[in-house]
């Protein structure tokens, strides 16, 4: 790049434009957690509410993946479509709007037809709320620099988790403290989701984009992108994604099930282990995107995705609820660092035309395989042998162990040899580094002592 690319570049890094709409972006993760926390935290149970079975929380979770798949691969067509990417994000908030809105209305619906209702507006909510994510991360990449990024990310990470605990808490004491009326309690939900939609709408609505001219390159096909996916390192990266995702998705739909269902805790237990993972996160978010800052996405990607992968395996042990928290609060530090690294990942080996083709394409692999990943567990759950108190905690085992295989067998292609290399002599340096200085710390303590 000549001096004068760079120099053009840092201006525009430098613009006021620039930090104004980074600061409207992080303004707006507030409105976007109102509804994102509504639809994580309570569709589930209002399914489970409304008596679905395990089969159909499988389904729900499925056919949410399937049509988020499906719209994060078309989304870079939308953005042509609609004429920039600001336009893209103000319609998505707009039309995510709606299905919140007939969420709140389900009361209106037969009873038998509630629960098939919910899964396919549950679905839609899902889908509408992050059909902007890849002009979202194509839009970010241009107002806040590498050199920043990972923080940035982490703060609005801390944000939208800190607002969601929020929204989890004061939803849960709502339900729990309606007694029968209980219905009304998702009925107002679901409509605090739909104002926020509308906020965001109005806040993105001022965010200036610094490139309108920015030609969108739509990516190969699925298709095509399907059989590369082993030849670049996005696609080596993709078919991680892929994988890992359908291993997680195996379990994670039956979270809610077995702590609802099988241990029977109540709404505000249940979304109180949602808060301390909240929290943890909120903390972790920011040594996270430091991490990735200062030495590099490699390495938070190899370490998170390790730790993730332990997840499934905290439902093994104690159904107390003080293990419950711990182990929800230990979980909410680990999976901090696979949120900010995964995304962080994308945006920074990708080209910039091509880069909300490769969120796309990245979100779309993700979901693909949660939706694989919710078929397989919704179809063997019933099925798997008891190994421990439940058949559900057999589902956890697997799951975990299909991450580990996942993780050792696909990473090394990810981030290379070399890069595995590196990350050992990294953690070997830290950990001699910080070995000499608690020594020397611990004789100057004995110096001292024996000096007094």
């Amino acid at each position: 790049m000549s001096d004068d690319a760079r120099s053009v570049l840092a201006d525009r890094y430098r613009s006021v434009d620039r930090d104004r709409g980074a600061r409207l972006i992080l303004a707006e993760a507030g409105t976007e957690a109102v509804s994102v926390g509504v639809r994580e935290r309570f569709t589930i149970a209002f399914a489970i509410f409304l008596g679905a079975s395990t089969m159909q929380v499988g389904v729900l979770a499925a056919v949410s993946h399937l049509l988020l798949a499906v719209s994060q691969l078309s989304s870079t067509r939308l953005i042509r479509v609609l004429g920039g990417r600001k336009r893209m994000l103000v319609a998505g908030s707009l039309m995510s709007a709606v299905p919140f809105l007939l969420l709140a209305m389900i009361p209106l619906v037969p009873s038998a037809a509630r629960v098939w209702t919910l899964v396919v507006l549950g679905s839609l909510a899902l889908t509408l709320t992050y059909l902007a994510f890849p002009a979202w991360g194509s839009l970010v990449a241009d107002l806040v620099p590498l050199g920043r990024r990972g923080r940035f990310i982490g703060l609005r990470s801390s944000i939208l988790t800190g607002v969601g605990l929020t929204v989890g808490l004061g939803g849960a004491f709502l339900l729990d403290g309606l007694g029968q009326k209980v219905m009304w309690g998702f009925v107002s939900v679901f409509l605090v989701a739909v104002i926020a939609r509308l906020f965001s709408a109005v806040i993105l609505s001022r965010v200036v984009d610094p490139r309108p001219e920015l030609i969108i390159d739509v990516g190969d096909s699925p298709w095509k992108q399907m059989t590369h996916l082993g030849k670049t390192k996005l696609g080596r990266y993709n078919g991680l994604n892929l994988a890992f995702h359908t291993s997680v998705g195996i379990s994670a739909p039956f979270m809610a099930v077995y702590l609802l269902r099988e241990l029977d805790i109540s709404y505000s237990w249940f979304v109180g282990l949602g808060v301390v993972s909240s929290l943890t996160a909120m903390g972790a978010n920011v040594l996270w995107g430091r991490l990735v800052d200062f030495k590099g996405t490699g390495l938070v990607l190899a370490i998170s995705a390790t730790l993730v992968a332990l997840h499934p395996l905290v439902f093994l042990g104690s159904g107390q609820v003080w293990y419950l928290f711990l182990a929800f609060g230990i979980m909410g530090v680990t999976g901090a660092g696979w949120g900010i690294a995964s995304h962080s990942f994308v945006l920074e080996n990708s080209d910039e035309e091509e880069r909300p083709a490769a969120v796309g394409t990245f979100n779309a692999m993700a979901s693909a395989g949660m939706f694989m990943g919710a078929l397989i567990g919704s179809s063997i759950a019933v099925h798997v042998p008891t190994l421990f108190s439940s058949q559900l905690q057999t589902l956890f085992l697997l799951s975990a162990a299909l991450r580990f295989v996942t993780v050792a067998a696909l990473m090394p292609g990810v981030i290379g040899t070399a890069g595995l290399t590196g990350l050992a002599n990294s953690l070997l340096k830290s950990g001699a580094a910080g070995t000499t200085v608690l020594r020397h710390r611990f004789a100057s303590v004995v110096h001292a002592i024996l000096h007094v």
